[in-house]
Parts: structure tokens; C-alpha cells; sequence
């Protein structure tokens, strides 16, 4: 998943710029189908946020590279 993530993001500079507009806030992938792997159920707070912790080294490494 995450060299998906770092490919969507370095192949397309507006969603590399859309990413690191978030500046240092916490990304979460909130959802209601009780997905607690990749994001937060939205009804019971609770989840891994593998996807959101992705997103957010993958930032990192945007800005890095700037």
C-alpha cells in the first residue's frame, strides 16, 4: 500500500501540493464501515490508521525532497 500511496502522490504534483498543505496535522482515514485496519471507525474512535500513517510519512518525505 505504501509504494501505491508514494507513487499517486510523487506522479502528480497538485495532490503532492493538496498532501503537503495539511502541514504537520494528524491525517485520518475516518470511516463508517468499521475498517479499523487502515483507517478509524468513525463510530468508535478506534482503529490502526495504517492508511492515514502512510499519508502522513509520505508528507514528510514531500517535503524533504522540496
Amino acid at each position: 500500500m505504501e509504494e501505491i500511496v508514494r507513487a499517486k502522490f510523487t506522479q502528480n504534483a497538485d495532490l503532492a501540493q493538496m498532501l503537503l498543505a495539511t502541514g504537520n496535522r494528524l491525517i485520518q482515514e475516518g470511516n463508517t464501515w468499521h475498517d479499523v485496519f487502515w483507517g478509524v471507525d468513525q463510530k468508535t474512535e478506534k482503529g490502526e490508521n495504517h492508511l492515514g500513517k502512510i499519508l502522513m510519512k509520505i508528507r514528510e518525505e514531500l517535503r524533504c525532497a522540496n
